[in-house]
């Protein structure tokens, strides 16, 4: 008897922890206090963390600011994190770094959906993760995809 109490107890512990845990990084986006005047829906957020002094920033910016139009229903965010002096956006940054299990090292960092992509390499094709990173290489072709999947979840 005690055997089965023991058991019974075990797997409501597990499923109570198991249901408190969101499913996805995305997920637990929400959870996360955003700065002021940043509203975050994982559903249709597009986090851009850049540096003003940065030139690949400034390209993937330019980038999304002309496909944007294609996906109306998202909304993208671009945070300066690194020369803004504003330390909420930094601890963000951090944050959602941590959460997304990468490092908080190296911009332009874009956050869609539960992929993190970090630089913009716009001519590359490759499909693959930066382990040194712990991000997915920020390419056109992979950042339009995620952002596909993002509007195609709506």
């Amino acid at each position: 008897m005690k055997k089965q109490t023991r058991f019974v107890i075990f797997i409501l512990l597990l499923a109570a922890t198991t249901l408190s845990v969101p499913a996805s990084p995305a997920g637990a986006l929400a959870q996360l206090p955003a700065p002021e005047g940043i509203s975050v829906d994982p559903a249709r957020t597009i986090l851009v963390f850049y540096s003003s002094t940065c030139p690949h920033c400034h390209r993937l910016m330019q980038w999304m600011s002309e496909v944007e139009d294609r996906f109306p229903d998202l909304e993208i965010h671009n945070l300066e994190v690194v020369n803004s002096g504003d330390q909420p956006r930094r601890d963000y940054y951090h944050q959602v770094m941590s959460l997304y299990e990468t490092e908080p090292r190296g911009v332009p960092r874009t956050v869609i959906g539960d992929k993190v992509f970090v630089g913009f390499a716009p001519d590359s094709l490759e499909d693959r993760f930066v382990p040194e990173f712990g991000a997915w290489l920020g390419t056109r072709l992979a950042i339009m995809r995620a952002m596909q999947a993002l509007q195609a979840g709506l």
